[in-house]
């Protein structure tokens, strides 16, 4: 619902991208247009997903350092931020998108650290933006899919 949201009423209005959310867990979908129309499938969470939730995923982060992510120290930030751009990579290097979206709890809460990260892995010549519609990324899919 978040891709959808993204890709009717935001940032990702007709141009195919990969939409990640980062908040409790990590999940995700592609959006790639036909005939100017959004088609959003979901990412096989097992093959793309599911290492990148176990290093960084707001559950797993809470359960490694025995607290909320937003209780981070800056170090623990630092240690959280290097595992999330090993996966982002590792994710850029399998489906090869030309901008990733960033939705979710964390992602909004972190989204300066996201943008200092998207500098340093400018070399692979990828967009990486935060969602522009907040908190209510997935009512807006919502609604989207009501159209």
């Amino acid at each position: 619902a978040g891709a959808l949201g993204e890709a009717v009423y935001r940032n990702g209005k007709g141009v195919d991208f990969a939409y990640i959310t980062w908040g409790t867990g990590i999940g995700g979908a592609l959006v790639k247009y036909v005939n100017g129309k959004p088609i959003v499938s979901q990412l096989d969470w097992d093959k793309y997903l599911c290492n990148w939730e176990h290093a960084c995923g707001g559950k797993y982060i809470e359960k490694m350092y025995g607290k909320p992510a937003k209780l981070l120290t800056e170090s623990e930030w630092e240690t959280v931020m290097a595992a999330f751009q090993k996966e982002l990579l590792i994710f850029i290097n399998m489906l090869h998108p030309q901008r990733v979206i960033f939705g979710g709890g964390i992602s909004l809460n972190q989204s300066a650290r996201l943008q200092q990260m998207a500098k340093q892995i400018n070399d692979y010549k990828i967009t990486i933006e935060i969602s522009g519609l907040g908190e209510d990324t997935g009512l807006f899919g919502a609604f989207a899919l009501m159209r």
